[in-house]
């Protein structure tokens, strides 16, 4: 027992008293954001589903406009409204539209799935792996090599952290907004909500400020994630092209909803999904995710159905990296989005192909030390590592701090290590598939 004096007796037990007092209202007035997914009828039909949740989002729109103690932005694509203010003002509205809210639910945060950063190549080799991905994915339909001589473009949407958009390698798959290209500066000339998004969006500031940032700090904060992604993407367009001259058609979109921390959140996310399912997106690629069903989002997951359902969209989702507790086994612990059961959405683990560092040959293949696995839940696997001249290396791409600032602002191309690499090759086949057979569904 501590004996403590009168005064400070006093002291502790005021304090004390008015901890329960003042920190949960504090804890209930805290602004935060929730995702409301509209009613949609129930139809066998998904066009009249999405139709029904499109007529009861305008009306919440309507409603909410009514009122200004809760922000709200209504997604038309995907038929979920964000709405963020004080708890209780904001589950009043909740409360007093229920008849046309199906569900809601608070906000998550999304990480990266990359593993770690390797040494930066003295050039952009072009290890075999790449060609091999090609030919292994290219293989796994009959009908890759139908004629086609549409002239549209097939867009792979990065959603991630940005990417370098002026970056020399980067630059000819650009996806490019016409209306905005030619359009104004400092205005929506397409009114979509985004202002000057030539070659991608930020969902943070709702304009076209896509590339990857280096923040000196303090904290420094930086991160290229999405522009090596991307790299991964074009890397097989080229690859692709002297054989399918249609491979060219294969551009790229990035969507940054994610941090120079690294960090994202279920609603971004699901802003990014809906800005590409705006632009026309026939693939998009998800390097992140977070594990355990504790983290599970419906209102994810059913906006992934809808760009199964309504868009045609393959999804390419990385299936994750080692923690504290090692690999994961996702049949028993799920990492999302990459668990999600869904006809249109591929899981990609990552292989390690080893190689000799004496022939040069192609030795064989192992799942790599840090790839997240599972005989049920991930699909297909795609090197997101390797192994040659006797060291563990990291898949070469764009370095998206390359003349930025940083401590390798310098290098044009670096080697990074996890599925968040293994994925985008993945997509990057997709979108060639798409670009050289339209006719072949998600």
């Amino acid at each position: 027992m501590v004996r403590t004096s009168r005064p400070e007796a006093l002291f502790f037990s005021v304090f004390f008293i008015l901890s329960f007092i003042i920190c949960p209202a504090l804890l209930w007035a805290k602004p935060k954001r929730y995702i409301i997914r509209l009613k949609d009828g129930q139809s066998h039909h998904a066009l009249t589903r999405g139709l029904v949740r499109h007529v009861n989002l305008n009306f919440l729109d309507n409603e909410m406009r009514k009122q200004r103690r809760v922000k709200h932005l209504a997604l038309q694509k995907v038929g979920v409204m964000l709405m963020e203010g004080e708890a209780a003002d904001v589950k009043e509205q909740l409360i007093k539209n229920s008849d046309v809210i199906d569900y809601f639910e608070e906000d998550k945060i999304i990480h990266l799935a990359d593993f770690e950063d390797e040494t930066a190549p003295s050039s952009l080799n072009l290890s075999p792996w790449l060609e091999d991905a090609l030919h292994l994915g290219a293989q796994t339909s009959p009908d890759i090599h139908a004629s086609y001589s549409g002239s549209g473009e097939v867009l792979v949407a990065v959603v991630d952290t940005g990417m370098h958009t002026t970056h020399s390698y980067l630059t000819p798959a650009r996806a490019i907004n016409a209306a905005e290209f030619s359009g104004s500066i400092g205005v929506d000339d397409d009114g979509n909500g985004y202002v000057d998004d030539v070659f991608g969006a930020n969902v943070y500031f709702k304009n076209g400020q896509v590339e990857d940032n280096y923040v000196s700090g303090p904290p420094t904060q930086y991160t290229d994630h999405g522009s090596h992604v991307a790299g991964l993407v074009k890397m097989i367009r080229d690859q692709a092209i002297p054989d399918f001259a249609d491979a060219v058609k294969v551009k790229i979109l990035p969507v940054r909803f994610i941090n120079e921390s690294g960090l994202g959140s279920t609603s971004n996310a699901i802003l990014a999904l809906e800005y590409a399912a705006q632009r026309g997106a026939k693939v998009l690629n998800m390097s992140w995710g977070a594990k355990g069903t504790a983290n599970f989002s419906q209102a994810l997951y059913d906006t992934c159905v809808d760009l199964y359902e309504i868009h045609d969209m393959v999804l390419i989702a990385a299936a994750g990296n080692a923690d504290f507790a090692g690999p994961n086994n996702n049949d028993s612990q799920p990492y999302f989005p990459a668990n999600f059961n869904l006809p249109n959405l591929l899981s990609v683990a990552s292989i390690t192909p080893f190689y000799s560092s004496i022939s040069g040959t192609h030795l064989r293949n192992e799942i790599s030390y840090f790839s997240n696995y599972g005989r049920n839940s991930v699909h297909v696997a795609a090197p997101g590592h390797t192994f040659e001249s006797g060291f563990n290396q990291g898949v070469p791409s764009v370095n998206g701090l390359f003349g930025v600032g940083g401590p390798s602002f310098a290098i044009k191309y670096v080697r990074k290590s996890g599925t968040s690499m293994a994925a985008p090759l993945v997509a990057g086949v997709a979108g060639v598939m798409r670009a050289l057979n339209p006719s072949l569904t998600s």
